[in-house]
């Protein structure tokens, strides 16, 4: 009565990502593992659940790839297409209050104040990197979201918090109109679920701007979503 997953990871040049740790967590516990000279990880005899995936590089300057995937009991899961983890596009260390231009057309009102790292982190730093992602390329899943993705990106290398939240805005949004709603999800890996870091509206420039009290509660996988009609 145990489960299975298989998968393998890469970097944004396909070739294989030896040098990462994998982390599959439950809200109990993370299972480490590191993928075998072609990228390849595996876990053999796990309960079944809804999990967080993770794989930090070791790498410097390359992003940490956080997703979410249900395994039920019994079941076999071998991803379909490699997990990419692509290196950061952007990267700033940040001593002041105020606005960080991201990749993507993303930017953040950055506060140091209420930026928080894990334990054990190597640096004190307020450090806020990003890179784009397509959802649809990166092979990481990313389930538990109701609603279609509109756009997504991997930020900081840490399950860093920020609290209050981060207001955000972005530019250059396809596919969106003026006066759309969209819903800012961050993931936790410790808690195992996207975080609802409230609204954001599309203006007339088709620029969209975080709604008040609303933003990024962590600096690690950020997805806005257009909710299901």
């Amino acid at each position: 009565m145990t489960a299975e997953l298989h998968g393998r990871v890469v970097d944004a040049s396909g070739a294989a990502l030896s040098d990462a740790k994998v982390q599959l967590c439950s809200p109990l516990q993370c299972k480490p593992t590191e993928p075998d000279a072609d990228g390849n990880f595996s876990y053999i005899g796990i309960e079944g659940d809804f999990f967080a995936l993770e794989v930090i590089p070791k790498t410097e300057g390359m992003s940490t790839a956080l997703g979410f995937l249900t395994i039920d009991m019994e079941e076999v899961v071998t991803l379909e297409d490699p997990v990419v983890v692509p290196a950061f596009a952007t990267s700033e260390t940040i001593s002041a209050i105020g606005m960080v231009e991201l990749d993507g057309g993303l930017s953040t009102m950055a506060v140091p104040s209420t930026y928080s790292p894990p334990l054990g982190t190597p640096s004190d730093d307020v450090i806020v990197e990003s890179v784009r992602i397509d959802p649809a390329a990166v092979g990481m899943p990313l389930e538990g979201i109701d609603g279609s993705v509109v756009a997504a990106w991997y930020l900081g290398q840490w399950n860093s918090t920020t609290d209050p939240r981060w207001s955000i805005s972005v530019a250059g949004l396809e596919g969106v109109e003026e006066g759309d709603t969209l819903k800012i999800m961050t993931a936790d890996y410790i808690t195992v679920e996207w975080v609802d870091g409230g609204t954001m509206t599309v203006g007339a420039d088709g620029t969209a701007t975080a709604d008040d009290g609303s933003g990024i509660d962590f600096l690690t996988t950020l997805v806005l979503v257009a909710p299901a009609d």
